[in-house]
Order: structure tokens, then sequence, then C-alpha cells
């Protein structure tokens, strides 16, 4: 009898499991060149509980639409299935600051409940962007450089000041120029966690002097 129970319960947590299925036969994807006009358009949209806007994350990629770093991403701007925007209020927030015209992925018609889902994969960190780009770096050597271009008596870090995709080709630069300095470091050990800090940046320091 007892087992009878417990199969039956498992058949009937099964069965809670198992959710319908979705229709994505009205979903749209095309690519759209988005100016300050439609940005607030679609910004009007804007569903009540997103999560808050943070001006620094737009004030990040007016900068980066300003210099010329900002591009067409497989991170598209999505709508539900009533119209309202799920994703893409920073980008679309700094395309009306800059008032620049860019492109985007624009999904369509996706179902509500799947936003929980959005933004909880892994993000490349900046030395993944810099391999991508034909440098591969360890990423605690990518700190060191960083840490070292801030100076001892200012109120910035240079960590949180150079972590930006601007700056990616700056650090793939010193690091191709001592390559062979880091190479020996994290053969040595000193790339590990414990080390870094002003440590290891104070050395780096020290050798570019």
């Amino acid at each position: 009898r007892t087992k009878r129970t417990r199969r039956g319960s498992n058949i009937t947590e099964l069965k809670k499991l198992k959710k319908p299925q979705l229709d994505y036969s009205k979903v749209t994807f095309e690519v759209e060149l988005i100016d300050k006009e439609k940005a607030l358009e679609y910004l009007e949209t804007n569903f009540e509980n997103n999560r808050k806007i943070r001006s620094s994350t737009v004030a990040q990629i007016v900068n980066d639409i300003k210099d010329g770093n900002f591009h067409l991403s497989w991170d598209c701007l999505a709508f539900n299935e009533i119209g309202q925007l799920v994703n893409g209020q920073h980008r679309l927030s700094a395309v009306v600051v800059a008032d620049v015209p860019c492109h985007f992925h624009v999904l369509r018609n996706i179902d509500h409940s799947t936003v929980k889902h959005f933004d909880i994969g892994n993000k490349r960190n900046q030395a993944d962007r810099i391999a991508v780009h034909g440098t591969p770096m360890h990423p605690k050597a990518c700190t060191v450089i960083k840490a070292s271009f801030g100076d001892w008596d200012s109120n910035f870090t240079g960590k949180g000041r150079y972590g930006y995709a601007k700056y990616d080709d700056l650090i793939a630069a010193y690091y191709k120029r001592h390559s062979e300095y880091f190479e020996q470091l994290e053969a040595d050990g000193y790339l590990r966690t414990k080390y870094i800090g002003n440590f290891v940046a104070s050395a780096f320091k020290i050798l570019l002097k």
C-alpha cells in the first residue's frame, strides 16, 4: 500500500510539473533602426513592474553610442503578447539621451510568463570579451592591468573605471606587450584569487615605470 501511495504521489507531482505548451506562432523577429522618437514611443509601453532604470547603465550605453562602440546585438528588444516592453528599456533610454538612431533586433508577441527567464545566463566578463576579439587572457590578468591604471590618490579605482567595453582594446594592448610577464605570473600561481589586489597590481605598476 505504501509503494502504491508513493507511486500515485509521484504521478501527481509529474502532472504538476507539466506546463501547457506556449504558442509561438505569432512571435515575430526583425531588425529595426530606432531613433529618439521611436524609442520614446516604445518606452511608453514599458510594463509597470519592470526593474528600475539605472542612470549609470544608461550613461554607459550613451557613451558607447557616441563613441561608435554600440553595435547590433542578439539581445533583443522584446514586447509581450499585449505589446508591453519587457526587455531593452536601458538601451532605448540611451537612444533618447544620445539622440542617435541605432539598430536593434526586435522580438514581439513573446508570452509574458517567459519574462522571468530573461537575463539569467552567464554574462561575458571583460576578459571574455577581449578573448573573443583574439587576445586570450586570464581574467585576473585583466583585473591587474585595470587596477594598475588607477592613481593611489584618486577617488576611483582602475578596476571600476576601465571595466567598460571601450577600454577593451587598451587592456588587450597592454596584455600583448607584457604577455610573457603575465604568463609567468600564472605559471608561478600569482594569478590565484588570494594574490589579487594591491600586491600584484603594484608589482605591475612598478614594471610599467
